[in-house]
């Protein structure tokens, strides 16, 4: 989706840095005080001229900081009763705003960037100068190319692909840049032809090899990263390389069969098997000595493997699983080398990857080994790829790609996910022929197209404060684990594609995001706790083998497709059922161990099953009866074991259910239906028999109950707890350059009852300000634009600020004003935007801690000179102060 073949040019731009004289009015525009220039003076630059590089802020003195009343009151009854309300969540609270800029760093502002290199020159300024109207306050500096122009327009700057390509990308149909390589599409299809030629699966860089760590080592010291180092700004990330891969996305390909990979594969075995001897055991094979031992490709464990489960029932993948885990582990270990390598050149840089794809057997995406190496990250939001990254690495920054061409459903997309903690967007503004359809770049003035205004409407939207307000507070989940084993993707993956024959190998990215039966039931049963009202944390292998399950107080597992898990996985999820907890699971449990091997792992015990008999794999969806308690029976079209039926065993203290059928791969097509609302009705009951307290936040629609298809969110701040509510779609993301909308029918807005868990001031940030004070309140969830509702324990009355012009920018100090003295303040999010040609334009964010805020908002190249309106907007109480100055 971005590809390498774009001519990148160079980036040399000079842009002004604009002053300010401000007069600040209250919101009715009666004139209330005049603030004069600092003391001496500054320089007024006139747009397009060179200023001298700015280190600090001119002279003259800044306004004296306001301070807000001071506390005369005790903690009120709204402070006791949101200490008081636990509701069963799981998770942290944010503490501090000093605690959010050691996370976040200049994340903690929403970041809206645009994949795109200017042109050079007087083109780049004029280019660049369309950035606010767009809402981007971020550039990209491409491999090599400075940061500065974008500094120098008083924008941020990232650094993307650093990489010296091929290393991580091998997706181009073309020959490498630098010509050494063969193009993936050559070698793919002859190997398409050839299945026996384990030459063209030699990896060509391999990502073993110690002399392209020192290539890639010099390139971004000396060339992509290590030249901008020095500089008195530092970009807000650094990308190592956009679209990853082991192979190409997650297409399936038996990389890296090379010597110097093969070599150190054999190392990895010798720590995970000790001796030749028990490898072979495991794999029934006979190396005579390390040397000797490959691995089987994909095409030699379907041959051996399929034979061997129509006559025996079992299947031994462990040749093939083994060398899939080695590359997963590979592709996150080099990930974090270089993370760490880059950071030692800007330290406390952002690094991590970009495009990343979903959880998958090809590719390298084992997410929990890969997405905590690194500490600011791209996913693709294709099949739960975010959920998860939320809870492997929950707090670092994540953005998204946007490919909408259309604004509201652009906003949409963005507003979901910055619920689930996105700080940012990469806004891709190519058509198929690698045309701007965001800026006509074609025009002499670099007109923005009408694409690119409704691009811009969606990102001044996600810039207009409410989005930044949630990332001060930290989300909270419900104590419901979903299994996240990487040994059941293989396996399962190895049992779905026997249908393919011999076509396997086109089994593409694109085509898994749509087909792949458990990563659809992954997202499905996402969807179907999130349609109930909770949240959720993914839990790892690794997690369930080290106890987390009890130690963490989980009280419900929900394990779809869980074929695979090491015999101390089982005994956890024994440990966890004996100790209260329920667990659902669906089709084949545990029939295979860790490797992939059929094996009794000891979970089927815990389920009231015999361990695994014949393995009779149905690879079609068919009619289904399934039983679900007081719901009923409902009828889908799904996949199911043979011989298996809907059971409940109870076992110690708690209890084991295995659905037999795959409820959760089916719930994604009946959602909307009857059938939906029933299985609704059934996660409901398991829940509330899981012992899962009530949380207190309840959604009706016309006192019908909860409609389907709207997601609740909540977050714990500083003082003060966020209510999210969303329209919640099925996003089938492929990588085709379309509009991605939701294709499952969740669409309009829907008006709602919200039943909250105590009283407080309740605030619709970022559309209404203050419903009322009470327990509940009526809104409108609308796709757009979501409802983040801020329970505040006082009363917001305004804002009390000025502004004053600095070098580069106008600082702004001030105050919220309240109806009574506070005790307790929460964080505050708040916006300075400026008026110009007739649309609102953010030019960024203040926090404000303890009722007050100070701090510098940089002006960038493109507003433009003469007389200004400027709005200091409060984003949860919408309480504002307009400003009105000459630009000069």
């Amino acid at each position: 989706m971005k590809p390498s073949t774009i001519a990148i040019t160079a980036v040399t731009i000079v842009a002004a840095v604009v002053l300010y004289v401000l007069f600040t009015r209250e919101p009715d525009g009666r004139d209330v005080q005049q603030q004069p220039p600092a003391a001496g003076g500054t320089e007024t630059v006139v747009p397009g001229e060179a200023p001298a590089p700015v280190e600090t802020a001119a002279p003259g003195e800044s306004p004296e900081p306001l301070q807000p009343a001071p506390s005369k009151t005790p903690a009120g009854s709204i402070d006791a009763a949101r200490e008081a309300y636990d509701g069963g969540w799981l998770g942290e609270r944010t503490r501090s705003l000093a605690q959010l800029k050691e996370r976040y760093g200049p994340w903690m502002e929403y970041q809206a960037i645009i994949w795109a290199t200017p042109p050079g020159g007087d083109q780049g300024t004029a280019y660049l100068s369309r950035y606010p109207e767009l809402g981007l306050n971020c550039g990209m500096a491409y491999r090599g190319g400075s940061p500065k122009p974008f500094y120098d327009a008083g924008l941020n700057a990232y650094h993307e692909n650093v990489f010296r390509s091929p290393y991580f990308f091998l997706k181009s149909r073309s020959k490498r840049p630098e010509g050494e390589y063969r193009a993936w599409s050559e070698i793919h299809d002859e190997y398409m032809a050839a299945r026996d030629r384990k030459d063209l699966l030699e990896r060509k860089p391999s990502l073993n090899d110690p002399e392209m760590w020192k290539l890639q080592e010099d390139f971004i010291r000396n060339e992509s990263v290590g030249p901008f180092a020095g500089m008195a700004r530092k970009p807000v990330a650094v990308n190592l390389r956009d679209e990853p891969s082991v192979t190409t996305s997650a297409n399936p390909f038996d990389y890296d069969f090379s010597p110097v990979g093969l070599d150190a594969f054999r190392e990895w075995l010798k720590d995970k098997y000790g001796t030749v001897e028990a490898l072979n055991s495991e794999w029934e094979t006979d190396f005579a000595g390390w040397a000797d031992v490959t691995p089987f490709t994909t095409e030699e464990i379907r041959a051996r493997e399929y034979r061997r489960v129509d006559s025996a029932g079992t299947m031994k993948l462990a040749p093939w699983a083994d060398h899939r885990e080695f590359n997963d582990v590979t592709f996150a270990v080099v990930t974090e080398k270089f993370v760490k390598y880059t950071q030692g050149i800007i330290p406390g840089a952002y690094v991590g990857l970009e495009g990343l794809q979903m959880p998958h057997a090809f590719g390298g995406y084992d997410y929990w080994k890969l997405i905590r190496a690194m500490n600011w990250a791209e996913p693709y939001d294709i099949r739960c790829s975010r959920e998860i990254t939320r809870s492997f690495n929950p707090h670092i920054p994540v953005v998204a790609t946007g490919f909408e061409t259309d604004g509201d459903k652009l906003a949409t997309k963005l507003w979901y996910l910055a619920l689930m903690g996105d700080r940012g967007i990469i806004i891709w503004p190519y058509d198929g022929n690698m045309n701007d359809r965001v800026i006509n770049t074609k025009s002499p003035g670099y007109e923005i197209t009408a694409i690119g205004s409704e691009v811009g409407r969606a990102l001044r939207s996600l810039r207009s404060g409410a989005a930044d307000l949630v990332a001060t507070a930290d989300q909270q989940v419900s104590p419901i684990a979903i299994y996240y084993s990487q040994a059941s993707i293989r396996a399962d993956w190895m049992l779905e594609t026997r249908e393919d024959g011999s076509t396997w190998l086109k089994r593409y990215s694109s085509y898994e995001s749509k087909h792949n039966q458990k990563a659809r039931a992954r997202e499905a049963l996402g969807k179907l706790l999130e349609d109930v009202g909770y949240q959720y944390n993914y839990v790892s292998y690794e997690q369930v083998a080290r106890g987390e399950l009890v130690n963490a107080g989980y009280k419900l597992l929900l394990a779809p497709r869980l074929h695979a898990l090491s015999s101390k996985e089982a005994g956890e999820v024994r440990r966890f059922v004996e100790n209260g907890g329920t667990l659902i699971t669906d089709i084949y449990p545990g029939i295979m161990n860790e490797n992939c091997t059929s094996a009794d792992t000891g979970l089927r015990g815990v389920l009231g099953l015999p361990a695994a008999g014949k393995l009779l794999w149905k690879n079609r969806p068919e009619s289904v009866d399934l039983p679900l308690g007081d719901a009923g029976t409902v009828k889908l079209n799904t996949f199911r074991e043979p011989g298996a039926a809907y059971k409940e065993t109870s076992f110690g203290k708690g209890k084991a259910i295995v659905t037999g059928a795959d409820l959760f791969y089916a719930y994604e097509s009946e959602r909307l239906t009857a059938s939906g609302g029933k299985i609704r009705e059934y996660m409901t009951a398991v829940i509330r028999q899981a012992g899962i307290p009530d949380h207190g936040i309840s959604v009706e629609q016309d006192g019908q109950g909860r409609p389907a298809a709207v997601e609740t969110h909540f977050y714990r701040g500083v003082n003060c707890d966020i209510v999210g509510l969303n329209r919640n779609p099925v996003y089938l993301i492929t990588e085709e350059l379309k509009d991605l909308a939701d294709k499952t029918g969740v669409a309009g807005p829907v008006r709602v009852t919200v039943k909250l868990p105590y009283a407080a001031y309740i605030y619709d940030a970022g559309r209404k300000g203050l419903l009322g004070r009470g327990t509940s309140a009526e809104v409108e969830i609308r796709p757009e634009l979501p409802a983040v509702l801020a329970l505040l324990p006082y009363e917001v009355t305004g804002i009390d600020a000025r502004l004053a012009p600095v070098q580069g920018g106008i600082h702004v100090t001030g105050v919220i004003k309240t109806a009574e003295p506070v005790e307790k303040w929460a964080l505050h999010a708040l916006t300075l935007s400026v008026m110009q040609g007739g649309k609102e334009l953010p030019l960024g964010a203040l926090f404000a801690e303890n009722g007050s805020f100070d701090g510098t908002v940089t002006v960038p190249l493109g507003i433009t000179r003469g007389r200004k309106d400027f709005v200091l907007r409060d984003a949860a109480s919408m309480k504002e102060l307009c400003s009105t100055g000459e630009l000069r």
